[in-house]
Parts: C-alpha cells; sequence; structure tokens
C-alpha cells in the first residue's frame, strides 16, 4: 500500500474513531496532494511519486514548524499547541531521518572529496550530500553541520612548509 493510500486509510480510521484533530490534519494533507496531482498533470500526466508525496508531507511538516514559531512570537500558546499536535500525526507519515552522526560523516567524506576550503563551496558540498541522502535528511540539520564544519576547518591553523 502507497503512502496515499495509507493517509485515506487512516482518515477513515480517523473519521470511525472520531478523532477530529486527526481527520482534520489528514483531510488538509490529501488537499494538498491533490492540489499538486492537480498542478502536475498540468505538466506531466501520471500521479505522484512516493518521492513527490515524501517532499510534499515534508512541506507540510515545515508549514507546521514555522507556524508554532510565529504563535510562539506571538504569545499564542494555543495555536502553538494546535499545531505542535498537527505536526505529531504529520511526522508519523516521514521515514526516520540519518542520525546527525551520520549525517557529520556523510559531510566531512564530501568536504574531502569536493576539496572544499570556505563557504563558497556550501553549495556544491550541500548537493552532493542531499543527492546521498535522497531526501531522508533535513536541509536545515545538514547546512548547519557543513557551516560548522568549514568553520572548523577554516579555523585549523595552517602548516607552513620547512624549506
Amino acid at each position: 500500500m502507497g503512502l496515499h493510500e495509507k493517509i485515506k486509510e487512516e482518515t477513515v480510521q480517523a473519521l470511525r474513531a472520531g478523532d477530529a484533530r486527526r481527520v482534520r490534519t489528514l483531510r488538509l494533507l490529501l488537499a494538498s496532494i491533490q492540489n499538486e496531482e492537480i498542478r502536475k498533470r498540468s505538466k506531466s500526466p501520471g500521479a505522484l511519486k512516493e518521492e513527490d508525496l515524501m517532499s510534499l508531507v515534508r512541506r507540510e511538516v515545515k508549514k507546521r514548524k514555522e507556524a508554532i514559531e510565529f504563535a510562539k512570537k506571538g504569545n499564542r500558546s494555543d495555536i502553538a499547541d494546535e499545531e505542535s499536535a498537527e505536526l505529531v500525526i504529520l511526522e508519523a507519515y516521514l521515514p526516520e531521518g540519518p542520525k546527525a552522526e551520520e549525517i557529520t560523516r556523510v559531510v566531512s567524506e564530501a568536504i574531502q572529496s569536493l576539496g572544499a576550503s570556505s563557504d563558497r563551496d556550501f553549495g556544491r558540498i550541500m548537493k552532493s550530500v542531499m543527492g546521498m541522502f535522497a531526501g531522508r535528511a533535513d536541509a536545515e540539520s545538514v547546512a548547519c553541520t557543513i557551516r560548522s564544519l568549514l568553520s572548523g576547518a577554516s579555523e585549523r591553523p595552517e602548516v607552513k612548509k620547512v624549506q
């Protein structure tokens, strides 16, 4: 069963169980999926692939995280709590991401293989690493890791060659 079918089935289960918050969240997700299908249909016929669905769920998760941040800044804990509950529901549909150690290892390998030494190489490293993780890793955590490793690399003293 694909992700789309799983979401539909769990929406029906939530309706039967009377879980209004879950029903509302899953219906919004299904509406986003339908909108994306309509948008894609105009470009190329065919149903959405699993990668497209995962990308869409990630977008919805990102929206919830941003909404939580803004609600907290506006001292609206009620909205932040609602968005947090929706976030938990949506995150259940995402695959488990790589651990911080794995991200650090892959970024270090990419820096070495590309010969990167400064912030100017950030884009090349990011492209390489995100390609390796194929959408499993959060771009924000990868970017933070790259920045920290690059700043650590640039702060190392240069070894002078003895003549």
